[in-house]
């Protein structure tokens, strides 16, 4: 989970962790974070009606296996705010 704006330090932080991956095991550790901005993405519909879409992380795994480019793989778990504004609102 994140800290915004200096509050509570998460309680996932730094834990050692077991997530599935393609089927596979994967050990990581949950990391600490803290916001710096999240913003909303906005699409016009055809009709003119908006849809805004955020992405909110709640968990950032850092893990020790590697990407093809030898980076770290890290998992995010997340979730998303949408809303729907119509055309002329």
């Amino acid at each position: 989970m994140a800290k915004k704006n200096g509050s509570q330090k998460p309680p996932s932080g730094g834990k050692e962790i077991e997530v599935e991956l393609g089927g596979k095991k994967v050990k990581g550790v949950v990391q600490e974070f803290e916001i710096e901005k999240e913003a909303w993405n906005v699409y016009r519909l055809q009709d003119g009606s908006l849809v805004k879409v955020r992405i909110l992380v709640q968990d950032i795994i850092l893990t020790k296996e590697k990407n093809l480019d030898g980076s770290p793989l890290i998992i995010v778990r997340q979730g998303a705010v949408v809303t729907y504004e119509p055309a002329g609102a």
